[in-house]
Order: C-alpha cells, then sequence, then structure tokens
C-alpha cells in the first residue's frame, strides 16, 4: 500500500505510456481495490489509525513533508 493522491479516491492509479508512430501518449490508469477490506486488515495488525484513513477517504491528511513539493501547500479539494 502507499499513500492514496490525495484527491479523495481511494483507488490505485499508475502512469501508462504507449508509443506509436514516434508519439509518445500518457494515460493515468485506475485499479480498484477492496479498499475497506485493505483497512480493516490493518486496524486488525493494529496499525495506528492515522495511517489507515487515509486508505479509506484518498486523502492524505499528515505527513506533508513526504509530498512532492508542489503539493505539500496545497489543500485537498
Amino acid at each position: 500500500m502507499g499513500k492514496p493522491d490525495r484527491d479523495g479516491d481511494p483507488a490505485v492509479h499508475y502512469p501508462l505510456l504507449t508509443v506509436a508512430n514516434g508519439q509518445i501518449a500518457a494515460t493515468i490508469q485506475r485499479v480498484n481495490y477492496d479498499y475497506p477490506a485493505w483497512a480493516e486488515t490493518l486496524e486488525q495488525e493494529g496499525v495506528d489509525r492515522i495511517f489507515i484513513e487515509p486508505s479509506r477517504t484518498g486523502d492524505w491528511t499528515t505527513g506533508a513533508s513526504s509530498l512532492p513539493p508542489q503539493q505539500r501547500h496545497q489543500q485537498p479539494a
């Protein structure tokens, strides 16, 4: 599990690059997963709630210093 994107969507996202005819295109792929079950598993393992809630909500609300610099001072939408 990584940190959510801080966009209110708990799904996993990854970039997909394709090359065709010498052109590169990038798209963001979304992969939904059973995040409520994952959060429950974390709770059962005794993980601190501050790390579990972001996996439920899709918003990482702590540890701003670990965010990319351009996101450190943005407020979640």
